[in-house]
């Protein structure tokens, strides 16, 4: 993020300057490059360990109130 902006509060840090945004697109190209090459029983066991994760961390902030 601070690379794209600049980044900070003081003057001229990343004020009055240009966005940098390459390093969000090759970010974006990685990781749908990633994504395209595996397969979709790849991807299914990774959505159900997300779902598990998510169905865990519900159940255990519940249980903290």
């Amino acid at each position: 993020m601070n690379k794209e902006t600049g980044g900070g509060k003081k003057s001229g840090s990343g004020r009055g300057k240009p966005m940098h945004t390459a390093s969000s697109h090759k970010g974006g190209r990685l990781g749908g490059a990633a994504s395209a090459s595996r397969t979709a029983a790849e991807r299914s066991a990774s959505a159900r360990k997300a779902a598990a994760t998510r169905k865990r961390n519900a159940a255990a902030r519940d249980k903290a109130h």
